[in-house]
């Protein structure tokens, strides 16, 4: 069928009146921006433009409850970043309420007014976007919504507001939620938290490695660092900052306590079993 024809599918098998099915059909070609496309085959349109008529398709029958299961899924990362928006758009212009269903976070966070969190068909947590991504009530949730550093370790420390945990050979400042010594704990390090430096003799506050894998990413670069301790960290570096840095370059880590860092009981069933999607 045609994309007027399929726009118009929902409402014939409805026995909508045909002057009725005309009305609508030429104002979903409208909101979509495909009045020009409206005699073209499904094989004469881009997956981005088949996916557009498709969700004008089910809009055009008047319900006002969706479920998008992966609706973007096979689709190039420009064209899905575009439709995203428009998808946020067309439900927020036309009060639809929409369940859209990924497995990717940052279309999750960018599109959903409201986040759900699941696991092995179970709510692990729901909220606002921002909120499950900087508080997070769960360690599962913290490390599947967005890439995160989890260091395993014990507090050794209570100061006021503040932990030191041990990790390894090193340790880390913490704001303190109830922890007290001696808790086996994860401390859960987003890499947009992690700066890098230039080797220092300053010890405070730095851990020393070795950067073991480079990733341009556009806005940022993404590094994998081995510390002297053995551990594997990813650091967020924005490309902006002018810093760049070479495999095997030897590097200092700089944890920032104001910035992104959670801290979490250590699970019972284990952190590789607690974290797991599957």
């Amino acid at each position: 069928m045609t994309v007027r024809e399929n726009l118009a599918y929902g409402l014939t098998v409805r026995g909508t009146k045909t002057i009725q099915i005309a009305a609508v059909t030429n104002e979903m070609l409208d909101l979509v921006s495909m009045r020009t496309r409206s005699k073209s085959l499904p094989m004469e349109l881009s997956g981005g433009a088949q996916q557009k008529v498709a969700v004008a398709r089910a809009i055009a029958t008047g319900s006002h409850l969706f479920l998008l299961d992966e609706p973007l899924g096979a689709l190039d990362a420009l064209v899905r970043a575009e439709l995203r928006y428009e998808l946020k758009r067309l439900a927020s212009d036309l009060g639809l309420t929409v369940i859209h269903v990924t497995h990717d976070q940052e279309e999750a966070l960018s599109i959903a007014d409201r986040l759900v969190v699941m696991k092995r068909g179970r709510v692990v947590e729901s909220g606002k976007p921002a909120d499950i991504y900087f508080s997070p009530k769960s360690l599962f949730a913290e490390n599947f919504v967005g890439e995160t550093n989890l260091l395993e370790g014990r507090v050794i420390i209570v100061d006021g507001e503040a932990s030191f945990v041990e990790i390894g050979n090193q340790r880390i400042r913490v704001v303190n939620h109830g922890r007290k010594v001696g808790d086996h704990v994860v401390v859960s390090v987003r890499p947009e938290s992690i700066a890098l430096a230039r080797p220092t003799r300053v010890e405070a506050e730095r851990w020393k490695g070795k950067v073991s894998h480079v990733t341009f990413l556009g806005s940022i670069t993404r590094y994998k660092v081995n510390t002297d301790d053995g551990l594997e960290l990813i650091a967020h570096v924005p490309v902006t900052s002018g810093e760049e840095f070479q495999l095997g370059e030897s590097v200092d880590l700089i944890m920032d306590l104001e910035k992104h860092m959670l801290l979490f009981d250590y699970p019972a069933e284990g952190l590789e079993n607690e974290t797991a999607v599957e």
